[in-house]
């Protein structure tokens, strides 16, 4: 495993515990703000999806001929259709007589396995190949990611300070919510190695996955407003040039 990949994989979880440090000096971030991390998130990761998921997923089913797009359009639904199967059982959670510091915590810990899964099978795709286009890729992937999960780790630590826990705790609970992106990201680079045949399917269904994640958490908070959709099509460039270089 190259150092470039374990920085990348370190990289989204630091800034998770980054974003839950906050709690500590702040009382909320600025929602311009809020709106340019949505924005250049969302527009890093669909951008990242496209050219380091679905496109190389398709490269990958060459052979199939003018069926190639099977098995990538199949698995883009199923990992869409996973994440609504994750939001069903939140909100199935959300019924239960449980605290909303808990379900806040479980519903992001939850929404942060595929992407730390998505990393994972990205630079998986890289060790497959060797090929040095798919690290950069990956790379860029993993830097969206992180830049999202700055947010995230505090809008999961805030709350729960809100509910009157301690900050130690309420810091703790947002760095726990993160862990589970670098375990499934390693998860994710021995899938993608482990059973190359699979590697396709695995790619699309990052992906889709991925999409429904940016469609249903971050592209509803940009609201319309001109310094979200702006830093949308930041992101989504920067990543097309990363892609090209």
């Amino acid at each position: 495993m190259t150092i470039e990949i374990i920085l990348s994989i370190c990289f989204i979880f630091v800034m998770t515990t980054l974003g839950a440090s906050l709690v500590f000096f702040i009382k909320d971030l600025r929602p311009n703000l809020n709106l340019a991390f949505d924005g250049l998130a969302s527009g890093i990761m669909i951008s990242s999806s496209i050219f380091s998921l679905i496109i190389p997923s398709l490269e990958l089913n060459a052979g199939l001929g003018s069926f190639k797009f099977a098995p990538t359009a199949i698995s883009i639904l199923i990992g869409a259709g996973l994440i609504c199967l994750l939001d069903f059982w939140t909100l199935k959670a959300h019924k239960a007589k449980v605290s909303r510091a808990n379900k806040l915590f479980f519903a992001m810990t939850f929404h942060n396995i595929p992407e730390g899964l998505a990393v994972g099978v990205a630079f998986g795709s890289f060790l497959a190949s060797n090929d040095p286009a798919l690290l950069a890729s990956a790379i860029g992937l993993a830097i969206g990611i992180g830049i999202q999960n700055f947010p995230e780790g505090f809008a999961v630590s805030m709350p729960i300070r809100a509910s009157g826990v301690s900050k130690k705790k309420s810091f703790f609970c947002g760095v726990i919510s993160g862990v589970v992106e670098p375990v499934f990201a390693c998860l994710g680079i021995l899938l993608a190695v482990s059973f190359t045949g699979v590697l396709p399917w695995l790619l699309a269904l990052s992906a889709g996955s991925m999409i429904m994640v940016v469609i249903s958490e971050l592209l509803v908070g940009l609201k319309g407003q001109a310094i979200g959709v702006w830093c949308f099509l930041i992101g989504f460039v920067l990543m097309l040039i990363l892609d090209n270089l």
